[in-house]
């Protein structure tokens, strides 16, 4: 289980909601078949993109993304990982997977145009009618009679 000591020390700089999200993702990552393939690397692109991805997807549509990225991009990401780069600087990876984040997020924003996800902001409702500046609130015919 090394490929779960890459994501650990990730999972523990979360808070809140996100990181029983993540750790539920986690779990159902372990026991998808299609991490036999490359763990590392799936597990390297989800602990460097864990902070900035957002949490509206459900999992497994989170992780069908992930190993389809994964797998898109995997002759990009292992040139990044065996480079001499990626020794001296581990973040370098991100040159890649910030198009994971730009992808999910870009799913999560169609999805919340088309009203499949709910945002929980609070909503405000306006309700406005044609109406002259002057006579706002109302226009008062007893006004008009004082001032002659």
């Amino acid at each position: 289980m090394v490929h779960r000591r890459l994501i650990e020390p990730a999972l523990a700089r979360l808070e809140g909601e996100r990181v029983k999200y993540f750790y539920d993702l986690v779990h159902e990552l372990e026991n998808d078949p299609r991490l036999g393939a490359s763990p590392n690397t799936v597990y390297l692109v989800l602990k460097e993109t864990l902070e900035l991805l957002p949490t509206n997807l459900p999992h497994n549509e989170l992780a069908n993304f992930l190993f389809d990225f994964v797998a898109t991009n995997e002759d990009r990401l292992n040139r990044v990982i065996f480079s001499r780069n990626f020794a001296h600087d581990p973040s370098c990876i991100r040159s890649v997977t910030n198009d994971f984040v730009r992808q999910v997020v870009d799913v999560v924003m169609t999805y919340y145009m088309e009203g499949k996800i709910e945002s929980h902001e609070q909503r405000v409702h306006r309700i406005s009618w044609p109406y002259d500046k002057n006579d706002f609130p109302y226009h008062d015919d007893e006004d008009e009679e004082e001032e002659d």
